[in-house]
């Protein structure tokens, strides 16, 4: 079964989308995945997770927009944007999830 998680932090408020997109897409995909929500509460819980800011979505142990984070130099904690047809958003595009959920099948 997919094991999804979403690493987030309290202070950054873009979580709540993010969870129900990626029920959302779960559902019309027709997959079942094992979904943890993950509150990164310490900084050596976020250096241990790799996490580089909040909403983080990792399946089966992949992050599903792991390079465009590292080279923006995200740091952990903050809020994390994400890239979509020349746009920044502050929570993954659906067809993103979409496309992990599909390679992950």
């Amino acid at each position: 079964m997919m094991t999804i998680e979403i690493l987030y932090h309290e202070a950054c408020t873009h979580h709540p989308r993010t969870i129900r997109d990626v029920r959302h897409v779960l559902a019309e995909e027709g997959v079942e995945a094992d979904v943890r929500l993950i509150n990164i509460t310490s900084v050596e819980e976020a250096q241990r997770r790799g996490f580089v800011g909040s909403p983080t979505i990792i399946i089966n142990g992949e992050d599903i927009e792991p390079a465009p984070q590292r080279e923006l130099g995200h740091t952990r904690g903050s809020c994390r944007v994400y890239h979509h047809e020349g746009k920044l958003l502050v929570t993954p595009h659906k067809e993103l999830i979409r496309k992990a959920i599909r390679k992950h099948r």
